[in-house]
């Protein structure tokens, strides 16, 4: 897997992140989730991806 935003969060920690929003329908189990991309072809500036450190 490449990318800009790789390795920069583990699983479970929070993030603040900014990019689109995606909504993802599951029809099959008639769930929503969302998710957000960030860093796809033509990310503006103000896209981003930082953990969270308490």
């Amino acid at each position: 897997m490449i990318g800009r935003y790789r390795g920069i969060a583990k699983k479970n920690q929070t993030v603040d992140a900014a990019g689109m929003l995606e909504k993802i329908s599951n029809m099959e189990n008639d769930t929503t989730n969302y998710r957000v991309v960030v860093g796809s072809y033509g990310a503006t500036e103000e896209e981003y991806l930082w953990p969270v450190v308490h």
